[in-house]
């Protein structure tokens, strides 16, 4: 991941009983919505380190599997679903304080990025989206409100297409805090 600066003290531990590696860090909050505090704290991640296409490795992290408990009741769901450039927001004017968003994407033969525009109040908004181009994911935060801009950036992190032409997004929303995944 770069560009985003936000994330700090992180503590991992490997003692769970399934062996997992499971990491949990601070946030800096840029627009702290009360005095006595300045920051959250993310998901419990599991981490694993995977071999890429060039034989280097990289840290994957990931929600840990516990978190779909928390799924009760769901306020969209779609499959064999096609949009375009011009399909009006399938979310509509669902603004989530808390969610969690997944979406397996096909992609066309001419698609140059796609994505979705989340807590989004009219003017206001975060857009997460894959730069086919690039090969990348990228968080869009300058539209999100100056706090949101400034020194923490426009975080962006290789993301690679599946096999069947596919990407995997996941977005979970927790009040102040928005969390992008890419792929699994």
């Amino acid at each position: 991941q770069t560009g985003d600066k936000s994330l700090y003290a992180t503590q991992s531990f490997y003692n769970d009983k399934l062996g997992r590696r499971i990491a949990i860090s601070w946030v800096q909050d840029p627009h702290p919505l009360n005095t006595s505090w300045q920051c959250h704290e993310t998901l419990s991640y599991e981490q694993t380190i995977k071999a890429t296409a060039d034989g280097s490795y990289l840290l994957y992290s990931y929600p840990v599997k516990e978190l779909e408990n928390n799924r009760i009741n769901p306020v969209y769901h779609a499959e064999d679903l096609t949009v375009g450039e011009n399909t009006a927001n399938i979310l509509g004017d669902t603004n989530l304080l808390i969610g969690d968003i997944e979406a397996e994407i096909t992609l066309g033969e001419d698609t140059k990025e796609v994505g979705f525009t989340v807590r989004s109040n009219g003017t206001n908004y975060f857009k997460v989206y894959y730069d086919v181009e690039k090969g990348q994911l990228v968080v869009d935060k300058t539209q999100s409100g100056t706090a949101y801009v400034g020194e923490y950036g426009n975080p962006t992190m290789p993301m690679s297409v599946l096999d069947g032409n596919k990407i995997k997004f996941r977005i979970v929303i927790d009040n102040g805090v928005l969390e992008f995944f890419g792929n699994d």
